[in-house]
């Protein structure tokens, strides 16, 4: 068995449902390279995170389209086959631009493991609800707050309030991220 492609994707967003003061929202996309057959040896291989993100705190706004860094995926079986990332948090990160601009770092995904016998060819999918398409989006001209709303903030997806670092997050501040996996196999 081989990864022959994968994309991982994660929709992080922070802010407060009806308070226009403070949101946070970040798109990671990782492309991961073809592996080589997957036996019991570690094989590291590598992977391209791209991050499209964009937020407003009081203090201003800031946003970051297209951040790329290349890293490296470990894959092997010792009893399933193990995909995860080499990289622990905050070791990779990209710098956003805007009036308050910052470090994003990348998100960790979660390791994934499945049996050594899944046939192939065949898809490992997994989507945990609807992601957010757009967005709302807040930014201040001339000293006012404008806002731009559409199509926010999806369904489904897990609480991540306390699990992922946003930039600025005050107090009260309810936090979501959704992923989705597609993870393509062949012999």
């Amino acid at each position: 068995m081989q990864i022959s492609n994968a994309t991982i994707d994660c929709w992080l967003w922070a802010g407060r449902q009806q308070a226009a003061d403070y949101s946070d929202y970040q798109h990671h996309h990782w492309t991961l390279s073809p592996s080589q057959t997957i036996d019991g040896k570690i094989q590291k291989r590598a992977y391209t995170w791209n991050i499209d993100s964009n937020g407003h705190d009081t203090n201003g706004t800031w946003s970051l389209s297209h951040g790329m860094v290349s890293s490296v995926y470990q894959v092997w079986i010792p009893n399933s086959v193990i995909l995860k990332q080499t990289q622990g948090y905050g070791v990779n990160q990209v710098q956003s631009g805007g009036s308050n601009p910052h470090a994003v770092s990348e998100v960790i995904w979660p390791s994934l493991s499945w049996d050594p016998n899944f046939p192939t060819p065949g898809a490992i999918t997994f989507s945990d609800g609807t992601p957010p398409g757009t967005l709302v989006v807040h930014y201040i001209v001339n000293g006012r707050l404008v806002s731009e709303s559409v199509n926010f903030p999806g369904s489904g997806g897990e609480d991540y309030t306390n699990a992922a670092q946003f930039w600025q997050k005050p107090e009260a501040v309810r936090a979501k991220a959704w992923w989705q996996y597609t993870i393509n196999l062949s012999s």
